[in-house]
């Protein structure tokens, strides 16, 4: 039994069945609001207000592409906005170019996600990739072929059915609440920096859930707001989580250095092997892809790795000469003992990634100590940190409706067009954010297919 999943179940139940028997009414979705802490903002504000100003200047242009450059353009006379803007498409270049690849199966789409990020801000590098892996889940679905979900909820601890990615329970959430509080808290700032009005900050709870945090504006206010004011709030929350991206990958770069000679000296004194812990049937995600060799000839979890053709193995120093891209589609003779003291010889075959296809854990004469394993642990936090406010940040940027990147998008392409095609701008404001929230939100439902297909 799954207890984590478990765990969840009933954080979302208990407190719904409770709202019903002292409410007599049944609720799903809760805000707990706070006056309080949006009094607090205002102390931030005068301290940080005028570098989260000068952040979110920077992040409007990279989250909105050529519409943002056509905005800044008539408003700034100044030629200190063409360093801006060089910056700022340097940044969505090399940003579209470094997750085109990643982000899915398909490497000829990088061009792609460069020229569309360009054209609409650094978030359409997520609708490229989700739109290239959902033709290649309708090309599944037609041919029989197994098809891999390209979107799943975002559950710390909890191993999701047909994606190989388990979130860590304490990182995860840590990252979690970190991208929410650092996202919704710049948004407050600029509010209270600009004069506007903050009701509240608050959670949005699922039953007893976390799901979300908000800084509530006073709508008629901020409506009314001057609109370059009103841009700055929107993209200050999105561009904050693509900042403490890159921060934690500096400060993980950083310990990595500083670490090395300690971490090198205790590996060197106390890893005396290697143990083989999980064996996959296929290469990539959800079980698709080329057979592994390991799998091919009944490697088994729990096995030790004594010898990799006929060199004695005492860590992953000693393996990483035999693996890798240079022996892709090779075969290794590898001597195998299990529990018992039984040996097993097997000859495997490398994949085209040049591995086994298992997970290999280094067996030690004793414990780390703790500082190794504080060590250990600072940098999967950072890992996680980076990749959630990566992707909160990429996905808030998305031009789709109530997002900031759409709310953003769509008025200022209707700012750029609607004296060309002569149409009322609020009608083409609402007929892009349409359009917009259509188109992307079938990518999505089309990503998630697999999940019930």
């Amino acid at each position: 039994m799954d207890y984590v999943l478990l765990s969840y179940g009933l954080l979302i139940i208990v407190p719904l069945i409770a709202y019903w028997l002292i409410k007599k009414k049944f609720q799903i979705l809760f805000l707990f609001r706070s006056k309080r802490l949006a009094k607090k903002v205002d102390d931030v504000a005068k301290k940080w207000g005028g570098f989260v100003d000068k952040m979110a200047t920077f992040g409007f242009i990279i989250g909105t592409g050529i519409f943002g450059f056509w905005y800044l353009n008539r408003k700034y006379k100044t030629s200190r906005k063409y360093l801006l803007f060089a910056f700022g498409l340097l940044s969505i270049i090399f940003v579209a170019w470094l997750l085109s690849i990643p982000l899915t199966k398909i490497a000829d789409i990088t061009l792609l996600s460069i020229l569309f990020s360009i054209i609409f801000g650094v978030g359409f590098v997520l609708v490229v990739a989700l739109g290239a892996q959902g033709m290649v889940i309708i090309d599944s679905l037609f041919t029989g072929a197994k098809a891999c979900p390209s979107v799943a909820p975002v559950l710390p601890g909890v191993a999701l059915p047909n994606i190989s990615l388990t979130i860590p329970l304490f990182e995860g959430w840590f990252a979690l609440f970190l991208a929410i509080v650092v996202h919704e808290l710049s948004h407050a700032i600029l509010i209270r920096r600009y004069g506007l009005k903050l009701k509240s900050v608050g959670l949005v709870l699922l039953g007893g859930l976390p799901l979300g945090a908000f800084a509530e504006p006073d709508d008629k206010q901020f409506n009314k707001a001057k609109e370059w004011d009103r841009y700055r709030v929107l993209a200050a929350g999105p561009t904050a989580n693509l900042l403490l991206a890159f921060i934690c990958v500096v400060l993980g770069v950083i310990i990595v250095a500083a670490a090395a000679p300690y971490t090198i000296a205790v590996n060197q004194e106390l890893v005396n092997g290697v143990v083989v812990v999980d064996v996959q049937q296929n290469f990539g995600m959800c079980g698709e892809g080329e057979e592994t060799g390991a799998y091919a000839v009944g490697v088994q979890p729990g096995w030790l790795v004594k010898e990799v053709n006929g060199d004695a193995v005492t860590g992953f120093e000693t393996m990483y000469p035999h693996l890798g891209t240079d022996f892709a589609n090779q075969v290794i003779t590898v001597t195998f003992e299990d529990t018992q003291g039984n040996t097993y010889g097997r000859a495997i075959k490398l994949g085209s990634n040049g591995l086994m296809g298992v997970t290999l854990q280094q067996t030690t004469s004793a414990p780390y100590p703790w500082e190794y394993e504080t060590i250990l642990f600072s940098l999967s936090v950072l890992n996680w940190c980076f990749l959630l406010n990566l992707m909160v940040g990429l996905f808030n940027f998305i031009p789709l409706g109530p997002m900031d990147g759409g709310l953003l998008q769509s008025e200022l392409m209707a700012q750029s067009l609607h004296k060309k095609i002569k149409m009322d701008k609020k009608k083409l404001t609402k007929l892009i954010n349409f359009s917009f929230l259509v188109f992307i939100l079938a990518i999505i439902v089309i990503n998630a297919l697999p999940w019930f297909v």
